[in-house]
């Protein structure tokens, strides 16, 4: 068995994976505020909205410090303009997978789709073709950033979500 070759981050991207782990948190906790606020009474609901407004506050001024980041460097600014011209990619999926997927660019197509976990998977065998399900990837990046979704179509992605919302509603 060969181990992984593992390359070292460069100092922009540490960094900058830093700045996505703490706006993670900071909106991890904006949403625990939000779904306490609707179980509070009034006088603890009061309080929670504060914290709501500080909360908000601090994921702007995060989501500012990470455009201001990848505007100094030269290498990530032009590695994200690139991703922005993608069709449903933004700031925080470009700054994702700018900090989580070093081999951007170093590597081909199929790889990175595998890497990031958004490459169909066939599950044949003999004659037996099933269907291909997408699974694996780099769990920093496909659950942070939703990258599998925005891979889907549109109309898939809408039947999805029609069945998960019919499945609540029905209480299964």
């Amino acid at each position: 068995m060969k181990p992984r070759l593992h390359r070292a981050l460069d100092e922009a991207a540490a960094t900058l994976r830093e700045l996505l782990d703490y706006r993670r948190q900071i909106n991890d906790q904006l949403v625990a505020t939000g779904n306490r606020c609707e179980l509070a009474g009034r006088i603890l609901r009061e309080r929670l909205e504060i914290l709501r407004a500080l909360l908000a506050t601090e994921l702007e001024q995060t989501d500012a410090l990470i455009n201001t980041h990848i505007h100094e460097d030269d290498s990530l600014r032009t590695k994200a303009a690139r991703l922005r011209e993608l069709q449903g990619a933004g700031p925080v999926l470009a700054a994702t997978l700018l900090a989580y997927v070093p081999e951007l660019g170093k590597i081909e197509s199929g790889q990175l789709a595998a890497l990031i976990g958004v490459a169909p998977f066939a599950q044949d065998s003999g004659r037996r073709h099933r269907c291909q399900h997408v699974r694996g990837g780099r769990h920093s990046v496909r659950a942070r950033s939703s990258t599998w979704r925005r891979s889907l179509p549109s109309d898939v992605t809408l039947s999805c979500a029609r069945s998960i919302g019919a499945s609540l509603r029905l209480g299964n």
